[in-house]
């Protein structure tokens, strides 16, 4: 392949790159001693260039590459660590006053906004942070707030990216004080570009409105980035079915919107000069469209680094270009080198101009014709391109999806075989309905062709989300080193000499075919695990095996609830087969409604609880449910609900004064647990029969376990979720192993194989 033969340029930029990344980390003192290095070395390549005369071209390329990694190291010392150094004195809660930049995010019940720090503990720090309401904060660009926030670190895969500081605003906290927003601002500040942006976004959103009507939320979505109008299930299905990109103003969406303006403007016979000067400012507006989306600023950028090569050179280096582009980003933005979004893209990228070109070459070349035949083939050829092109970025961005999701879609492939020409097609007839919208006749009839195309794109979204076990798991135990072996041999691959370069496609296939094996050996080998997870009085069971996870939810549905969910749910999948919620509580709506964003619910049971208040939670929980199709199964006291093929649960309930209480019995080929939740422990310990372990759960900690003394004896190992639960116990253990999980409220963990 020879990546970097003959491209000295991409080489530097590619040098500037990985030290930035291997740097962001790296603390202060080993950053000075680099950069102490790296100048020795600078002088001695001078000098070596001052005093040779031959090979002065490889010296020089060696000068400028130790320059570049200099440049890289001093970078990351003065605009990551000094920030970070700053940052680090404003951790914990404290009173804040606030600025806000720009909104990034709002559903329902939360928001979060790009702010500016100008007052906390006694100091004008002026950082720029990220601000997380779990509430939905109704804040504008220039608004002004005071309020108690809690100060967290930046989360190294998420988006608060170039921020300094990550900031938290509870629902329950002292609530923001609002300042009359400013409007004073000036326009060529960068906040002032923002504000602008903001304003001309908010009036192209209007416009919108105008021309679409209900039916407005996709075209905003694919033309500026601006999801607001679209309903959160609309957003997890096109995740599920691996088309997220398409909401988000990418490579994808430049090269359709300004190649289509480049094309007229050909058509015009427009000189180069001039088209490139007005695409380029075609391409800013569109950006401050965008309010500057991290996708969309990379794409503009990438773009004009090819429209600057094509000023100086005949022909563009596509490498060259995507090389030097993220070297810019990084320069004018060091927080990038952990945008997750922009490696996504720089790796896709990568693949479509090094890789593609070889497969591409070996496809068939049919010629234009009339008859029916040849205009099929080249329908085939197209259809074929189409398939590498999604096929390619998918390998070349798996490893990235594997350190950073742990997931790959399948049905991406695809799907996004028949949302590419959707796309194509809807991008410019959408542009072509905003332009003559006012114009009788024509403007509708683009309307309603941009609306017909909008419900084929989002039925064929839907139809792919919905596919059984289309999104695969990266985190069984034999991914690691296939993935690590498949990554080292591609960028091997990718910088020597290959003989036959179409061996580039070994890799992928060696990974494919290894993961097929292992995964076959693994569902055939892997047992049913029961895990049982605990924090405070928020509980649950984990039931896995070979990638089908169950779920018996017994906790308050509170924060700490729906953490436990994402972080210990479905390690093989982000399906859960089964989800068996067994106390209905007024935040199981919302902590529901949040999970559906991150992963499908096959199949929910809710309890038949005689009870108003529960009969009104449980008529939430169903609406919600049933607008992710979810399959609902209400089910009563005693009945058994089959969380595995190996695995049944029997829930258990019965009523003391004002408390519903609950006994779970799971059960494989012999009783494997018993679990009470103290409000009516006589009734566990009436199904318990031999079952080998008696669980004490904490849901209802503040009330007794049992009014009377009960022997427990035989086999069976009794555990206690605190040792408050124990010492509040009148059971007697007479040769019985006792267990104490935890001495408080803190996390809780006790796992079963059967």
């Amino acid at each position: 392949m020879e990546l970097f033969k003959r491209r000295y340029l991409c080489f530097i930029a590619f040098l500037f790159m990985l030290v930035s990344f291997v740097f962001f980390k790296i603390g202060v003192l080993p950053k000075l001693i680099a950069l102490g290095v790296l100048f020795v070395l600078v002088i001695i390549a001078v000098l070596l260039l001052a005093a040779t005369k031959r090979r002065r071209f490889s010296f020089l390329v060696v000068l400028l590459s130790v320059i570049a990694a200099f440049s890289a190291v001093l970078h990351s010392f003065l605009f990551v660590s000094i920030p970070t150094e700053r940052a680090k004195e404003y951790k914990g809660e404290f009173s804040a006053e606030l600025e806000i930049i720009s909104l990034e995010y709002a559903d329902e019940s939360s928001a979060e906004y790009t702010v500016r720090l100008l007052n906390a503990k006694g100091k004008s720090p002026d950082l720029k942070a990220y601000l997380v309401c779990d509430f939905k904060a109704d804040l504008s660009c220039k608004d002004r707030i005071i309020a108690l926030v809690d100060s967290e670190e930046v989360d190294p895969k998420g988006y608060s990216i170039d921020k300094d500081v990550m900031l938290v605003l509870r629902a329950d906290d002292t609530k923001p004080i609002l300042h009359a927003p400013a409007k004073d601002y000036q326009l060529f500040s960068l906040d002032g570009l923002k504000d602008t942006a903001s304003e001309l976004r908010a009036g192209f959103g209007e416009y919108v409105d105008s021309i679409f009507g209900d039916d407005s939320a996709l075209v905003k979505g694919m033309l500026v980035n601006d999801k607001s109008d679209m309903s959160v299930y609309t957003k997890a299905q096109f995740s599920r079915s691996g088309a997220a990109h398409l909401l988000a103003v990418s490579g994808l969406h430049v090269s359709l919107l300004l190649g289509a303006l480049e094309l007229l403007l050909k058509k015009l016979l427009a000189p180069k000069g001039a088209r490139i000067a007005i695409l380029s400012l075609a391409g800013v507006i569109l950006l401050a469209l965008t309010d500057f989306s991290p996708s969309a600023v990379r794409s503009v950028l990438m773009l004009f680094a090819v429209y600057a090569n094509y000023l100086f050179a005949e022909e563009s280096d596509a490498p060259t270009s995507l090389f030097v582009a993220v070297a810019v980003i990084i320069l004018f933005s060091p927080f990038s080198v952990i945008d997750v979004g922009m490696w996504l893209s720089f790796a896709a990228t990568l693949g479509l101009v090094s890789v593609y070109p070889l497969l591409e070459k070996k496809l068939p070349y049919i010629e234009k014709s009339k008859r029916f035949s040849k205009k099929l083939a080249r329908l085939g050829v197209a259809a074929l391109k189409a398939m590498l092109i999604t096929l390619v970025a998918n390998v070349f961005t798996l490893p990235i999806m594997w350190l950073c999701f742990g997931s790959v879609s399948l049905s991406s492939l695809p799907c996004n075989l028949i949302l590419s020409p959707l796309t194509a097609l809807f991008l410019p007839i959408s542009v072509l309905a905003l332009v003559f919208g006012k114009v009788v006749i024509i403007g509708d009839l683009f309307v309603l062709l941009s609306r017909g195309i909008s419900t084929l794109i989002l039925g064929t979204v839907s139809l792919f989300a919905d596919v059984r076990g289309a999104t695969l798991s990266l985190e069984y135990p034999f991914a690691a080193p296939l993935i690590a072996l498949f990554a080292l041999a591609m960028a091997v691959m990718m910088v020597i000499k290959l003989k036959k370069k179409l061996f580039i496609a070994l890799p992928p296939l060696a990974l494919a075919l290894s993961f097929a094996v292992c995964l076959g050996v693994f569902a055939i080998v892997d047992k049913t695990e029961i895990k049982y997870v605990g924090w405070g009085e928020n509980e649950m069971f984990f039931v896995e095996r070979a990638g089908v996870s169950s779920v018996c939810d017994v906790s308050t549905g509170t924060a700490s609830a729906y953490n436990l969910l994402v972080s210990e749910s479905c390690e093989y999948s982000l399906e859960i087969e089964n989800y068996v919620l067994t106390h209905p509580h007024a935040q199981h709506p919302t902590m529901l409604r949040r999970l559906y964003e991150n992963k499908v619910i096959r199949h929910l049971y809710l309890p038949l609880i005689d009870e108003p208040e529960s009969l009104a939670i449980l008529k939430e929980i169903y609406d919600i449910a049933s607008e992710y199709h979810t399959e609902i199964i209400f089910y009563s006291s005693g009945e058994g609900i089959d969380l595995s093929s190996s695995t049944r649960l029997i829930p258990v309930f019965a009523k003391k004064g004002d408390e519903i209480g609950v006994a779970l019995k799971i059960v494989g080929e012999e009783d494997i647990l018993t679990y009470t939740d103290e409000s009516e422990s006589a009734l566990a310990f009436e199904i318990a029969a031999e079952s080998r372990y008696f669980l004490f759960g904490a849901h209802g900690s503040d009330l007794a376990i049992t009014e009377s003394p009960i022997r427990l004896d035989g086999d069976q190992t009794v555990i206690f979720a605190t040792t408050g639960v124990a010492e509040s116990s009148r059971a007697y253990r007479e040769d019985t192993p006792v267990y104490v999980m935890s001495e408080g409220i803190g996390r809780r963990e006790f796992i079963i194989v059967p």
